[in-house]
């Protein structure tokens, strides 16, 4: 596996990065893939599991209530956490730790997605995993300063910012197909099964091209000090560790203050 990625970061499309900043690049690839099926197959599997008749089932407005309520709940939480998770890993050599633990639980939750088969466990599941996701993309955005330098930070960024909404595409189009396949559509799975392959097969493309930036990242900048939390809450625009759903919140929660 690392002579493939060691062959791509050759090939002239990435031949001006450097291993460090290709590997930081690789795992916007992969953590693109989640949020889009986030945004696509997601909430169709979760109703599949939610909406019918039987015990414990619930009607379609009630499934649609409550995955809003458990998008708001990520919301909050991810908006309470930034802040706070992007100083505490500024700590010297803990920012690969809180990286590693937050992209593995997120990782090792969307597993668990693709074989919950109780929808109130689906959601907590998912709660868990795409607060841990955004988690992982604070501390990810804080690694950039380590991986290169300020003036090809742009650059870099735009890397990232490209190739993950592109290298994204693999894992969706197999968990779209497998969605095909599924009941709703052609009926050639069983539900559970397309399930399981669209979320395990993303969770495998997430987790293989995080592996190059676990094993090349080296952190070079630290600062830790409690009033920097304070400061960060008071001024999201100027923190890159504060997440946009922290930004959002913070238009219109402080101005209450």
């Amino acid at each position: 596996m690392s002579g493939l990625f060691r062959a791509l970061h050759r090939t002239k499309v990435f031949r001006n990065l450097t291993e460090q900043e290709f590997a930081w690049v690789l795992y916007d690839v992969g953590n693109s893939a989640f949020i889009m099926l986030a945004c696509s197959l997601i909430p169709i599997w979760f109703k599949s599991l939610a909406i019918g008749t039987g015990p414990g089932k619930i009607s379609s407005d009630q499934a649609t209530a409550y995955y809003s309520l458990a998008i708001s709940i990520v919301t909050v939480v991810v908006a309470l956490i930034g802040p706070v998770c992007g100083v505490l890993a500024d700590r010297k050599d803990k920012k690969k730790i809180f990286f590693t633990t937050t992209a593995g639980l997120g990782i090792t939750g969307c597993v668990l997605n693709g074989v919950a088969t109780s929808w109130v466990l689906f959601l907590v599941i998912y709660i868990v995993t795409r607060v841990c996701y955004n988690a992982s993309l604070t501390i990810y955005d804080s690694m950039l300063n380590d991986v290169t330098t300020e003036e090809r930070m742009d650059e870099v960024s735009s890397y990232g910012y490209a190739w993950g909404y592109l290298g994204s595409c693999i894992p969706f189009l197999v968990a779209l197909i497998a969605y095909v396949l599924g009941p709703d559509m052609v009926g050639v799975l069983p539900d559970f099964v397309s399930k399981m392959i669209g979320f395990g097969v993303t969770a495998l493309w997430w987790l293989v091209v995080t592996l190059p930036l676990l094993k090349e990242y080296r952190q070079k900048n630290y600062g830790y000090r409690r009033s920097d939390i304070w400061k960060n809450i008071q001024n999201p625009e100027k923190n890159r560790s504060f997440g946009p759903e922290s930004i959002f919140l913070s238009d219109w929660i402080f101005p209450l203050y």
